[in-house]
């Protein structure tokens, strides 16, 4: 096995200083950063985070229907969420990601691991630390599991619901990755010491090749994890109808709640992911929801709304919020779930019973 040490350590340690120090600090997120997991590493602080809210996800809904296939081949389900899976923020195992927020050129990150994370927040974060259960409308509630692991977990192992220490994913090469966008086409190698394994810095791609129209053919050459190759249409962005150009939205309890947007061109699925926390551990809460973008509004039932912590006002680091038109193509190879991804991202900022100053 490969020596651990990596800034993930880092942060477990930190955010269990910061535990023992003070309970439930009651972190709140605010900033409108949707940068993509610029960490290094995945979050496994275990978070033992005191507030009671539970509810339990760890299902690999992939977003754009993840079927539950057995088979080892490529399975390129593209399919457009419109069956009745429940809803579910995407778990994959590894994740190609282009990202268009429509300032020039977009990013690409590249992340692989041993097991299914969640790749939207500071750092990617392993599914078992947040419970989920409270569903609703368009949307999911994921709060934290509460795991207090008596002795404390090992550094490379995490917190379980059930209160038991489990082994961390680890990042996992591909091999060479590339990015054919017809022109240019986009080579990324993994890093290979003890500090980058299986790290990508792809370059970002040129404006104009994620629109209606464009295809990006993403393949990796294999490695610790399975080589693959899948094609993915673009899409136009779409004009979500928020409170200014801030990307403000304010949830208001004793109603339901809408986020909606002009339906003129819209394609793929609408996803919108609010995080509460700070990025030295994973969320202590995620908003994730999900309608086609053809149906122009996501719904927010009044009790999930209600049961939202504060969420707003100044923050150390606060992992980003974010709400993207996005089309995918979801693989199966090895019974290991690839996501690539060509997504239109704004950015969000949330405020949820933001105390008055």
């Amino acid at each position: 096995m490969r020596n651990p040490f990596n800034f993930m350590a880092l942060q477990m340690l930190m955010a269990a200083l910061l535990l023992s120090g003070c309970a439930d600090a009651g972190d709140t997120a605010g900033d409108a950063d949707t940068d993509s997991d610029t960490d290094s590493d995945a979050d496994t602080d275990s978070d033992a985070d005191t507030d009671s809210d539970a509810d339990s996800d760890t299902d690999g809904d992939s977003d754009t229907d993840t079927d539950s296939d057995t088979d080892t081949d490529s399975d390129t389900d593209t399919d457009s969420d419109t069956d009745s899976d429940p809803i579910g923020q995407p778990t994959p195992d590894g994740r190609v990601l282009i990202a268009d927020n429509g300032d020039g050129e977009a990013w690409i990150t590249i992340d692989f691991f041993s097991a299914p994370m969640r790749m939207d927040a500071f750092a990617a974060y392993v599914p078992g630390v947040l419970d989920s259960g409270m569903r609703g409308g368009d949307c999911i509630l994921y709060r934290a599991a509460g795991g207090a692991c008596d002795p404390p977990c090992d550094w490379d192992q995490y917190c379980d619901a059930n209160d038991t220490c489990v082994d961390a994913p680890v990042r996992e090469s591909a091999g060479t990755v590339t990015i054919d966008a017809d022109d240019p086409v986009i080579i990324a190698e993994p890093g290979t010491d003890e500090w980058s394994h299986g790290q990508y810095w792809p370059d970002n791609l040129p404006a104009g090749h994620t629109g209606a129209g464009s295809d990006i053919t993403v393949s990796a050459a294999g490695d610790e994890f399975p080589a693959f190759s899948a094609t993915v249409e673009g899409l136009d962005p779409v004009a979500f109808l928020l409170d200014d150009e801030w990307g403000t939205l304010t949830l208001l309890d004793g109603q339901d709640n809408e986020v909606t947007w002009d339906t003129a061109g819209a394609e793929g699925q609408v996803q919108m992911i609010i995080n509460s926390g700070w990025h030295g551990a994973p969320p202590v809460a995620v908003l994730y929801c999900e309608a086609p973008a053809t149906a122009g509004r996501i719904l927010i039932p009044q009790a999930i709304v209600e049961a939202l912590p504060i969420i707003g006002g100044m923050g150390l680091f606060q992992h980003g919020s974010l709400i993207a038109a996005t089309r995918s193509v979801n693989l199966l190879v090895d019974n290991r779930i690839v996501e690539v991804a060509i997504s239109r991202r704004a950015a969000l900022n949330p405020l949820h019973n933001v105390p008055e100053k």
